[in-house]
């Protein structure tokens, strides 16, 4: 019974097997017959509709078509782009050159090239894109070449020296005109343009040639107009470089030197560029009208010893310092120095005729006279006075009778006179009155001017040439008693008023 069953079981599974396979063949069949009923279905109706086969499959045929408008979308949306990117040069550029708008449309997708002549745009989508750049190629060919055939060049100058100038050449037919542009960058876009600045030059004159403007660079558009077309070039961006002028940061100063010595003048100036020096020698403090020394065009100068002479005492001495960046030129001028020359006291002593006073609360006569022999000079005068006694009336009016005589008879330029007065105020009013006149107006020399060369025994000029022995047993001690310091400047005093 139950091998039967079993048995039974196996046969009914192979026939329901078997029915399947039998309808999934009958599916497939009404499958391929449905296909088959709806492409006749669809080409009766095509035919119905008068298209034919060939208007579907041809070069001409619908699919054809169906690439065409998509390619046709494509190259629209390709023409907007460039539409597009002519829009933004000419946003970014006042006048747009063809070359900076061909620049930006060859960036486009798709864009391989474009005809500088023609305008025509390659493109991987299908024929040339012609006529977006007609309006820039007339431009371009308008009034034939504008060039510009001298640009502007830079310039390096000094603050307020010169007025400067930018300048462009340009070769072009029609009406031309000029638009300068300041930028702060070394371009030639997107600069400030400069109100009035509406010629081939540019000038900027010296009182506005600042620090200020260092470093900034000057560019032209050109424009172009001829036969109802206007064209645009730039030039070349030119940069301006100004500094300050020269200072003298350390003026020369006054010295006071001997016969035997030389002496030296200098200055220190400060400057950009080239600094060169000049010089100059004036018989009074002024800057003007001095004359030039021949060789001194450094910032020292300096007079060997041997070159100075007495008669040089009392010159002014200013050096005229040049500064050279780049075309300009500026200059300052330094302060006077005074040159006082003393002569050695050899040369103060030789071949003079010496007239001394002394005083009997400072230094005799007769010690000075002691001193004086051991030179090569000729006492031929000698007194002691009183100083205290005598300070306030000047000189005796006796004794400023037989200097007056004096000087008649030898000249003042052969006489000198030797003080060994105690103070330096008294030393003073007595070398005044042999010099300019007697100060108190009650003696002879009374508005008589002979100008002696007046010296006390204690100024080293003397001392240096008298011999030490004697030196020390006649002055030596009065030397620590008498207060040298002041006797020295008031003696000084008066020689400078005099003499320099």
């Amino acid at each position: 019974m139950c091998m039967i069953d079993k048995h039974n079981a196996q046969k009914e599974y192979y026939k329901t097997k078997k029915r399947g396979i039998k309808m999934k063949r009958k599916t497939k069949n009404e499958i391929g017959v449905t296909l088959v009923a709806l492409i006749v279905t669809i080409v009766v109706l095509l035919i119905l509709a008068g298209i034919t086969i060939g208007s579907i499959t041809s070069d001409n045929g619908i699919i054809k078509e169906a690439n065409s408008a998509k390619k046709s979308a494509e190259m629209q949306a390709l023409e907007s782009q460039i539409e597009m990117a002519i829009i933004k040069v000419e946003q970014k550029h006042r006048n747009p050159t063809l070359d900076q708008v061909i620049e930006e449309i060859t960036k486009i997708e798709h864009v391989e090239g474009v005809d500088g002549e023609t305008g025509a745009i390659r493109n991987d989508l299908g024929d040339d894109i012609i006529g977006k750049l007609d309006d820039y190629i007339k431009k371009e060919n308008a009034g034939g070449d504008i060039e510009i055939i001298t640009q502007p060049s830079n310039i390096e100058t000094i603050s307020n020296t010169e007025d400067i100038q930018f300048k462009v050449e340009v070769r072009a037919e029609g009406t031309v005109t000029y638009q300068w542009y300041q930028n702060s960058t070394n371009n030639n876009s997107e600069g400030t343009a400069i109100q009035g600045a509406t010629e081939a030059t540019y000038e900027i004159k010296a009182t506005n040639v600042t620090s200020s403007l260092s470093g900034k660079y000057y560019y032209c558009e050109v424009t172009q107009e001829y036969g109802g077309s206007t064209k645009t070039i730039t030039s070349d961006a030119a940069k301006l470089n100004v500094v300050s002028s020269v200072i003298i940061t350390k003026q020369p100063t006054s010295i006071t030197v001997v016969t035997s010595t030389g002496a030296s003048f200098s200055v220190t100036a400060s400057g950009n560029g080239t600094l060169s020096y000049q010089w100059y020698y004036n018989t009074t403090n002024s800057t003007t009208g001095g004359t030039a020394i021949q060789g001194a065009t450094s910032s020292s100068y300096t007079m060997p010893a041997g070159v100075i002479t007495a008669n040089m005492s009392g010159r002014y001495y200013y050096c005229i310092v040049t500064q050279k960046y780049g075309d300009a030129t500026a200059s300052v001028t330094s302060n006077t120095a005074l040159l006082r020359v003393k002569l050695s006291g050899a040369e103060l002593l030789r071949n003079k005729k010496v007239i001394i006073v002394g005083d009997r609360d400072g230094i005799p006569g007769p010690a000075i006279q002691t001193c004086i022999e051991t030179t090569e000079a000729d006492v031929i005068f000698t007194t002691t006075v009183i100083s205290y006694a005598t300070a306030g009336a000047g000189l005796e009016p006796d004794i400023q009778r037989r200097i007056m005589d004096f000087a008649n008879t030898y000249g003042s330029e052969n006489l000198i006179m030797i003080l060994g007065i105690e103070s330096g105020e008294a030393s003073q009013l007595w070398a005044e009155t042999v010099t300019l006149g007697d100060p108190t107006f009650a003696g002879p020399l009374a508005g008589v001017e002979l100008k002696i060369m007046p010296y006390h025994i204690l100024e080293d000029e003397i001392k240096e040439v008298i011999d030490p022995e004697v030196w020390e047993d006649q002055v030596a001690m009065m030397e620590y008693v008498m207060d040298k310091d002041d006797i020295v400047a008031n003696m000084t005093e008066i020689r400078d008023r005099v003499f320099n």
